[in-house]
Order: C-alpha cells, then sequence, then structure tokens
C-alpha cells in the first residue's frame, strides 16, 4: 500500500531535460519536471499480485495501470520509466530488469472504450538504465528513490494502431531466483506517471469490471512512455527506373516523396538521379524519399533570322512556347526577322520552356531638320484650319 503513495519529486541531480522520448517517437509521454508531491504513480508488478495472495493488500489499494494509445505507423520499440523499492518503501535493485508486456485492443463497443482482446503479450529481459534522477518518498521522506529508463525492442514490429498497454514487473525480476519465498529479499517495480500524454488511463484492480477510468482533470496522469517506429536502412535507388526505384522503397518500409524532374539531358528518361534523404541512413518506416528523375528535354531550335510565325512553328515542334515579344531597329534585318532568342540554341530545357524573342523593326527612318520646320508649320496650319472650322459649327 506504501507503494501507492509513492509520488515524483524534484529531482536532485541531473536535469530532467535529458529525459526525453526520441525526436521521431510516434508517441511521447515523458516524465514530468515538477515537484508537485500530489502526482502519483502506480504500483504496477507481478510482486504486488503475490503479496495480494498472501492476504497483505488488496487489488483496490493497488490496481495496475492500461494506458491507451494511437500511432500512425507499426511499433518497434517501448521506452518507459519507473522506480524500484522494497515492500517497505525503501531503495531497492530489482535482480533482474524482467517484465510482461501486453498489447489490448480497443474496444469501441463500449462507452467508454476498454481494453479488448489480448494482441500480443511477451514476456522479456529489458535494456535498464539509472537515469541519476532521484525521487522523494513522503512518508518516509527519503531522497534515495532512485529513477530508471527501460527500453525493449519488439522481435517484430506490431502492427496496432489504436489499443491499450500494459507494462508489469515479473515477480522473478523482483525477489532473489535463489530464495524467491523470502519476502525481506522482495524488489517491486514502480512505474512513473506523466500529465504530458493526455491519453486515456485504464485502472484494474482485479475484481471490477468495466475497468476504473481516470477522468478527474487534476489527477489525469499517463504512463510515462514512448512508442517507436521501425528504422529501416534507406537503399540506394539511384540509377534506377522509376517503377523500380518505387518497389525498392516500398519493399523497405518507406514511400515516394516529392519528385522534380532534371531535363538536362544528363541520364535516360526515367532513370533516378538523386535521392533524398541519402541512402545508407536509418529512418522511421514510412518515411518519404525525394526523388529527381531524368526527363526527356526539349531542344531548343535556332530561330535568329526566321520571321516570328516560323520561330513559333520550330518552336512548338520543338514542345516549346514563344514567350515576350520585343522589337528593336536594325540596319542590316528586315522587319518582322529574329535577332535574338532568350535561350540559347541546342540547350535541353524542360517542356513548354517559354523562349523570348527579339524582332527587328527594320531600320530607323530620321527627317532632316529642315523638312522637320516644315512639318511642324504644316502640322500647326492643319491645326488651326480645323479649329476653325469647329467654331463654325
Amino acid at each position: 500500500m506504501l507503494l501507492l503513495c509513492c509520488v515524483i519529486a524534484a529531482p536532485v541531480t541531473i536535469a530532467y531535460g535529458a529525459e526525453q522520448c526520441p525526436d521521431h517517437s510516434m508517441l511521447s509521454q515523458k516524465p514530468p519536471l515538477t515537484s508537485d508531491l500530489n502526482i502519483r504513480i502506480w504500483a504496477n508488478d507481478d510482486l504486488i499480485a503475490a503479496v495480494v495472495a498472501g492476504g497483505g493488500l488488496t487489488y483496490k489499494q493497488m490496481p495496475y495501470a492500461l494506458d491507451d494509445f494511437s500511432v500512425p505507423g507499426p511499433i518497434s520499440e517501448i521506452i518507459w520509466w519507473g522506480t524500484e523499492l522494497d515492500l517497505t518503501q525503501s531503495p531497492a535493485e530489482r535482480f533482474a530488469p524482467l517484465f510482461t508486456i501486453t498489447f489490448f485492443e480497443k474496444d469501441t463497443s463500449v462507452t467508454p472504450p476498454m481494453p479488448g482482446n489480448v494482441v500480443a503479450e511477451m514476456d522479456v529481459s529489458v535494456n535498464k538504465v539509472n537515469t541519476g534522477l532521484l525521487y522523494l518518498s513522503p512518508i518516509t521522506y527519503q531522497f534515495e528513490i532512485p529513477m530508471y529508463r527501460y527500453s525493449y525492442t519488439l522481435p517484430t514490429p506490431l502492427n496496432l494502431p489504436e489499443g491499450y498497454i500494459r507494462i508489469r514487473g515479473k515477480l522473478a525480476g523482483s525477489v532473489d531466483p535463489t530464495d524467491p519465498t523470502n519476502p525481506n529479499k522482495a524488489r517491486a517495480f514502480v512505474q512513473v506517471s506523466s500529465p504530458d500524454g493526455n491519453q486515456d488511463l485504464r485502472e484494474y484492480n482485479g475484481q471490477d469490471l468495466p475497468y476504473k477510468v481516470r477522468i478527474d482533470p487534476a489527477k489525469q496522469y499517463d504512463v510515462a512512455m514512448c512508442l517507436l517506429p521501425a528504422l529501416e536502412e534507406v537503399p540506394d535507388i539511384t540509377g534506377l527506373d522509376f517503377a523500380a526505384a518505387e518497389a525498392a522503397l516500398q519493399a523497405a518500409g518507406f514511400v515516394v516523396g516529392t519528385v522534380t524532374y532534371d531535363y538536362s539531358g544528363a541520364a535516360p528518361a526515367g532513370q533516378i538521379i538523386n535521392q533524398d534523404p541519402a541512402a545508407g541512413l536509418e529512418l522511421p518506416a514510412g518515411s518519404t524519399i525525394n526523388l529527381v528523375v531524368a526527363a526527356e528535354p526539349s531542344i531548343v531550335p535556332n530561330v535568329v533570322g526566321k520571321t516570328e510565325a516560323e520561330a513559333a512553328d520550330l518552336l512548338a515542334a520543338a514542345g516549346l512556347v514563344v514567350g515576350s515579344v520585343s522589337q528593336v531597329y536594325s540596319d542590316t534585318a528586315p522587319a518582322g526577322q529574329v535577332l535574338q532568342q532568350s535561350v540559347a540554341p541546342g540547350s535541353s530545357v524542360a517542356p513548354g520552356t517559354a523562349v523570348n524573342l527579339v524582332l527587328s523593326r527594320g531600320k530607323e527612318t530620321t527627317v532632316p531638320a529642315a523638312g522637320a520646320v516644315a512639318l511642324v508649320a504644316l502640322s500647326a496650319a492643319l491645326a488651326g484650319i480645323g479649329l476653325a472650322r469647329s467654331r463654325r459649327k
């Protein structure tokens, strides 16, 4: 019963910032940085069941937690946090990091949803690391309760988009295997809670159904846990045609992302020129790989010296279009003839590229100075005649 009273306290050594879920986690419910002594953690150990069976406690005093989850891909690795104590709530090391991990379906036929059928259950030895962080016991006021980080990689990724998970320490890992019935050697695993996950927690006391649901926002704490996707090595698909590259990515657990095309003519059309991320990196399954694909280019024709209509026909035949058209005077080219083009002849470009043209306006006509004076006078006279006629009307 004392185990249920354990609470999270402010760390007294290494900063909590080190205890995070990896960036690629699908579910992240990290331990909180807090000195709130009202935050609870749940006893969650088969040792508790043995004590209950001996009449020492009741399941109502010692429920175990099932936390729900929703993830976008198969689960490959689990990380969770907890403390280890003896039955007097003194710090203690378990003799082996042995756990039972159980995944349940989510039964949505009832309200609220409840844990359904068992999908997978495994008894495993896990990786255990002392985080260097300590907890406070409000009963004994001991600043000596360590926090541990546990992790386990599933032998085969579990494809369960939503469900419930239960993590319980095994009795065999809580007592001395050479003296398994000695209660003085009992070691209990107690799971740490997290207020950051915003998931739905169920508690089961071994007797009551349905599970007790925590709905009080002030006490809505979840199991401090991370669910990680499988990491796969990105294959090298450069040099493959698009269909083969797509198949290779799918076989490795990846999907095609953004596709851009290269019209330089450096590789046969349809061949993969580049990929991002690069081959050899390990990424979560389902990650997107962006591709650069060689495409059949359009070769720009030489339209200098052609008429605008001829240039338009040549560009259209090459899969290109006329862009902007401007005109300049030329002493050598007749009016309407193409003097310049914006893309050099022979260039490999994307189909549909616009080529701007500069056309000749022909020779610029100049008016002699005397003629210009006469023209101005004539214009003025004509303007006067027009004005006089307008007045008579």
